[in-house]
């Protein structure tokens, strides 16, 4: 470049600097205000970095703020309405800006209220009203739990008294004598109960006593600290599990309250079949296992997720794993797993608790997995519902399920020395930004679920049939003819549901299903369960047409009606073994569970891999023999 091009070059580039310099001069209050905005939205990007989130990363180069200089930039009109909105946010009070999304909740509220009390002057007395008034009341709590929690225990000063040395003793010594005040009175309840109610109306029941007894002393040959066992653990989880039962099977407001959640569960699940007619058609019905049951998985964690985002899963589980810490001596966490696995299924339960699960001991450790492979999900029940099992029997199995997994797990695996009791009921951050995504999330989430369970069932029935296509090939060998695996488990597990209180004739077709449950799924058990009391039903129906004279006769395990030349496949079982088979079999405990829970808990305490891997098959065992527990107080007082 020579010099007469770089004197015009500078030329050039003066004339345009002076230019951007009458422009900026002109426009010195649109700087300032698109100044001020920037600085705003990158304080407003801070502030909604979550604390973990740090490394997730934001996406600079398509903002609001680069879009606003841009059009500034190429268009006068876009100036022109940029400072007209500014004058228009200016003009609004900076006290309303600041409340204008309260103003706007509590606007809404006021609506409800409104709404109501007009809706319970109109109707109350019928089943909706009720309903509104059980989602209100529960609502308010949450609200007010919330508003406490923020702006009322901040505010207290908590101070803690100086006690003297002949307080603390004065304290310690009406602790104890409550104590074994209250040993004394829930035992002899108990006792009176089972001898007045039990012993001489349905002494048959007391099978199940034993059967209770018999897992109890079990759980403490095999403990790996006998004499640290905390027996006041022990007995109030086996009485709270006692006074579950008694509430919900014995009691008009319990069964009453079961039936209706249980109508009102069905009545919603009803709604995801319109899912299933919108994308496979009416016919879906012909395949309605991969079409209908298992997509209500979706639909279901989808419910669960926007229940997290509105804060009714921590509020529930608030409440729970308090009642459980304060009654069971359990620590914070311990108690905190054990109640969020009422509702959420057990991996995501681990996941939701990862802050926590670094400073368990090894037997919070190994109550958490034994808890979350005595429970199911609302998912799983979802799918198992629309095999055809009472969900009746389901959701107080779920919540039985509870206490005997703290029973069993600190029989087996107690606690040696003093842990930390910090308070750690905050169940994380909503990671939700609005009820929508919530909705999209969860029900993607499930995703892996479907998948492990369709696989599974899949693999386990190609699995069984060549399991008994293998043990057939051998039983003729020595000539003994129809050896399969679920003639093994018949009676293999047969002395389990004769002491649970099962009826005799029954245990055989239960000893298959608890191998089944096992060895394979407990859907695939849930299944086999379906089709047992399908089948009671149609023979009641063959015996009544037939004035109880109709001919029947076993071929193998299925059930040949000779009046109607019809088999009744797996043949069938009381309505009695029927209630202790569902409650047995509530759990996910079993060999391919083993594999999930790996998986998961590798992921979230790496550090503890040896002792998790040393405890997964003692804690899906202990799991299972909860769920015994629960069977044997539906059987004892059934």
């Amino acid at each position: 470049m020579n010099r007469a091009e770089t004197g015009e070059l500078w030329e050039a580039m003066e004339l345009t600097t002076q230019a951007n310099s009458q422009v900026v001069n002109t426009d010195v209050s649109s700087a300032v205000v698109i100044a001020m905005e920037t600085i705003a939205g990158s304080k407003a990007v801070e502030k909604d970095v979550l604390p973990g989130n740090e490394n997730i990363p934001i996406d600079d180069g398509d903002d609001d703020v680069s879009d606003v200089e841009d059009e500034e930039r190429a268009s006068c009109c876009s100036r022109k309405i940029l400072s007209f909105r500014s004058c228009l946010r200016s003009s609004v009070p900076t006290c309303f800006r600041d409340r204008c999304e309260a103003v706007i909740k509590l606007s809404l509220l006021v609506l409800y209220v409104i709404y109501f009390v007009f809706s319970m002057v109109l109707t109350f007395g019928d089943e909706g009203s009720i309903r509104l008034l059980a989602c209100t009341v529960f609502g308010a709590a949450i609200l007010a739990s919330k508003v406490v929690r923020r702006n009322i225990i901040p505010r207290l000063d908590w101070t803690d008294r100086k006690w003297t040395f002949r307080e603390k003793l004065l304290i310690a010594k009406a602790r104890r004598i409550a104590r074994w005040l209250m040993y004394i009175a829930t035992t002899a309840f108990i006792v009176v109960f089972l001898v007045l109610d039990v012993g001489m109306k349905q002494p048959r029941n007391l099978v199940s006593l034993g059967g209770l007894a018999f897992f109890i002393a079990v759980a403490f040959l095999f403990s790996n600290r006998p004499a640290k066992v905390n027996w006041h653990t022990v007995f109030w989880s086996v009485a709270l599990q006692f006074l579950l039962a008694l509430f919900i099977l014995r009691t008009e407001v319990g069964s009453g309250s079961v039936l209706w959640m249980t109508d009102r569960v069905d009545s919603l699940l009803k709604n995801s079949r319109k899912g299933s007619v919108f994308m496979f058609g009416k016919s879906y019905t012909d395949h309605n296992l991969i079409f209908g049951a298992m997509p209500r998985m979706f639909f279901i964690n989808a419910l669960v997720a926007v229940m997290f985002y509105i804060g009714a899963i921590q509020w529930f589980v608030n409440i729970v794993g308090r009642f459980l810490r304060w009654s069971l001596e359990i620590t914070d966490r311990e108690s905190l797993c054990v109640a969020t696995n009422i509702l959420i299924d057990f991996p995501t339960t681990g996941l939701a608790m990862k802050p926590y699960m670094e400073l368990m001991s090894k037997s919070e450790l190994f109550t958490v997995l034994v808890a979350g492979q005595a429970s199911v999900s609302g998912s799983f029940i979802g799918v198992v519902s629309s095999f055809g099992i009472s969900v009746s029997y389901l959701i107080p199995a779920c919540v039985m399920s509870a206490p005997a997994s703290i029973a069993i797990s600190k029989l087996l695996y107690p606690e040696s020395r003093a842990v930390s009791n910090r308070n750690t009921y905050d169940v994380g951050n909503k990671k939700y930004t609005s009820i929508f995504e919530a909705a999209s999330i969860g029900a993607t989430s499930s995703l892996h679920v479907f998948g492990s369970v369709v696989v599974n069932l899949y693999v386990f029935y190609g699995l069984l049939s060549l399991i008994n296509s293998t043990l057939g090939w051998f039983g003729d060998r020595v000539n003994v003819n129809d050896l399969t695996f679920e003639f093994l488990c018949s009676y293999i597990f047969l002395p389990l549901p004769a002491i649970m209180g099962a009826d005799i004739q029954d245990c055989g077709n239960i000893g298959k299903l608890i191998g089944y449950k096992i060895m394979g799924s407990a859907a695939l058990s849930y299944m086999q369960l379906s089709m047992m009391s399908d089948n009671r039903k149609v023979f009641h129906d063959y015996m009544e047409s037939t004035n109880g004279t109709g001919t029947y006769r076993y071929i193998r395990d299925d059930l040949y009606l000779d009046g109607w030349n019809k088999t009744l496949q797996y043949g069938y079982i009381s309505e009695k073994s029927e209630a202790i088979s569902t409650y047995a079999l509530c759990g996910l405990s079993n060999f391919v569970s083993i594999g999930i829970s790996l998986a998961v808990f590798y992921t979230i305490v790496p550090t503890k891999q040896k002792f998790i891997t040393k405890k997964i098959v003692s804690s899906m065992l202990s799991a299972n023999v909860a769920c015994f527990m629960t069977a044997c107080f539906a059987g004892l007082l059934y």
